[in-house]
């Protein structure tokens, strides 16, 4: 399985059927970044994720967990149903942080 692909190849996936695409933009020292950056433009189609809100729990006041920790894998599976994906969906994932973010939902769908 190769996890990354040409721009051409994301490309010829949109509107194919089985396809999922998510921008998991985010910036830590801006937690708002990605969405205005998804608002002002985006691959068509493309839903979003955020880390803080989609692909993380809220943190917990004893620290526990981290300053992302893990979503409820209940929630986290709900909220993937209603976008589409489910156990045979292709899923590309990009952000502007060198997939830094993306491999998180990459992570998470494993």
């Amino acid at each position: 399985m190769t996890y990354f692909k040409k721009a051409d190849w994301v490309l010829e996936q949109l509107g194919v059927n089985g396809t999922v695409i998510v921008d998991a933009r985010y910036a830590l020292n801006d937690s708002e970044a990605g969405k205005r950056a998804y608002a002002e433009a985006h691959i068509p189609g493309a839903y979003y994720l955020n880390l803080s809100e989609d692909l993380s729990s809220p943190k917990r006041p004893n620290g526990e967990g981290g300053r992302h920790p893990l979503p409820e894998p209940r929630v986290l599976a709900d909220l993937l149903g209603r976008i589409g994906i489910g156990n045979h969906t292709t899923v590309i994932a990009y952000d502007d942080q060198g997939g830094a973010m993306a491999s998180r939902l990459r992570w998470l769908l494993q």
